[in-house]
């Protein structure tokens, strides 16, 4: 082999080997983003307690809110 094909091997061999690194780190970012557990959710109303259906902070509430239904075979009297 000449020196050219030799050459043009290796520098070949290195672009598929950064090639490669990017790749895994990409993947590796990805995982880890993807995995991570979410940020706590913090609600802070400033000292104003949550009524559902009540209040400035349900607004909203009321219209998603199901009432509990009673078992199955309980009557009502």
């Amino acid at each position: 082999m000449d020196d050219k094909t030799i050459r043009r091997g290796y520098r070949n061999a290195w672009i598929l080997t950064g090639i490669s690194l990017v790749f895994i780190a990409g993947f590796w970012l990805f995982t880890w983003k993807m995995n991570s557990p979410d940020r706590p959710v913090n609600f802070d109303f400033g000292g104003t307690p949550f009524v559902p259906a009540r209040g400035v902070h349900s607004e909203g509430y009321a219209e998603t809110y199901v009432p509990a239904t009673q078992p199955v075979g309980a009557e009502e009297k």
